[in-house]
């Protein structure tokens, strides 16, 4: 019997869904990187070194989401390499970051990786449609 997984993610929070003789087991990860960083003294009016500065301090903002997803898809893809069918889904546009990522590393060339795109659901929603997704298609292509 194959190894699967399931993947909701966003850039915030990942959810592993691995479903075990039938009961789920749900692992919540969570990103370093927050969307809205709050940095003293960024107001126009506090802006002391002038229009520079700000694009400056828009560049490290920029360096430190970067740097911040790195680590988050380099700790998922740890995670799953133990796994033979990986279904990744979510709202955003994480899933297919991670897919590329995912599809570089020489680890996961046998294994079968697919994309779904989903809204937010909720963990029973989640574990209720990879049960369906891994029992309705046994034969799956590998990418």
């Amino acid at each position: 019997m194959k190894n699967s997984i399931g993947v909701w993610l966003d850039h915030a929070t990942a959810k592993l869904i691995e479903i075990r003789s039938d009961k789920a087991l749900i692992t919540t990860i969570q990103s370093p990187y927050k969307k809205h960083i709050r940095i003293p003294g960024l107001s126009i009016s506090k802006e002391r070194f002038g229009p520079d500065f700000y694009y400056n301090l828009e560049y490290k903002l920029h360096n430190r989401k970067i740097h911040d997803l790195s680590s988050y898809y380099k700790d998922l893809i740890n995670r799953l390499k133990g796994f033979d069918e990986i279904v990744l889904f979510g709202p955003t546009k994480a899933k297919t970051e991670l897919y590329n990522l995912l599809i570089q590393n020489k680890h996961f060339n046998l294994k079968t990786i697919s994309i779904e795109s989903k809204d937010k659901m909720s963990e029973k929603q989640m574990t209720t449609f990879i049960k369906k997704y891994f029992s309705n298609s046994p034969q799956r292509k590998a990418v």
